[in-house]
């Protein structure tokens, strides 16, 4: 059985793809509209939610979660690294938090938490040096991974490991993509849709907004939901 995607709430499976015949008529269906609307696309206490998309930071209502020591001793330990001038190891640090304790939350002060893994891609996000250095440090194993989830009769959870480790890398980016296109495949827009949705804030989508647009548009239209597939479909007229 799949796993559900870090941070939305497993998504309902959709009827209306329910045959190989159906979902070949919607990807015609949809490339029809997308070569009308994009011609040159033709010619790729209280919790803090770090909510992805334009990184911003949003509050929510007060809840109880699970927060770690460990986690903690690891975020003022690369706070250490980084004042030393050693930002190889904070890295490494930062990696070991979302590895151990991606599903935990730390505090941020006496009243607010925030959820561990999307702590660590906030701080690599507002430095880019930073995350310059993280990105170099962390593909080679982030490329293994991937190699080893596409091998896997499992595709799919090796392929959610890959985003929920290594979300910032390049690798982790076009493990996203490859995930949403098995999701569309099954029929599945709503997971489809999510694991885009992780990506609004990633520093590889000017470079492959193409491939983007063009799945948030197939799921969009799976999903029927035609505000969305709009949007998508103006931005690729625009590329």
């Amino acid at each position: 059985m799949e796993r559900p995607m870090r941070g939305k709430v497993q998504a309902r499976r959709i009827n209306c793809m329910d045959t190989a015949q159906t979902r070949r008529w919607s990807f015609g269906l949809l490339a029809l509209l997308l070569a009308v609307a994009a011609p040159a696309y033709a010619k790729d206490i209280e919790v803090v939610e770090g909510r992805r998309g334009r990184g911003k930071v949003v509050e929510t209502n007060p809840i109880f979660l699970d927060d770690s020591p460990a986690a903690q001793e690891l975020v003022s330990e690369a706070h250490r690294l980084r004042r030393d001038g050693r930002p190889v190891d904070a890295v490494v640090v930062y990696q070991q938090v979302v590895d151990q304790h991606a599903r935990r939350v730390l505090r941020l002060d006496e009243r607010r938490y925030l959820d561990a893994q999307r702590w660590v891609e906030m701080e690599l996000l507002g430095e880019p040096q930073l995350l310059q250095v993280y990105r170099r440090v962390m593909e080679p194993m982030a490329q293994r991974q991937l190699m080893l989830a596409m091998q896997s009769p499992q595709q799919a959870e090796g392929l959610e490991k890959v985003v929920q480790n290594y979300r910032l890398c390049t690798v982790g980016f076009e493990a996203a993509l490859r995930l949403a296109g098995l999701y569309l495949e099954q029929g599945n827009a709503d997971d489809a849709m999510a694991v885009l949705d992780q990506l609004e804030d990633h520093p590889d989508l000017t470079d492959h907004a193409a491939r983007w647009h063009w799945l948030a548009a197939a799921a969009s239209l799976y999903a029927r939901q035609n505000d969305r597939l709009e949007t998508h479909r103006r931005a690729l007229k625009q590329l």
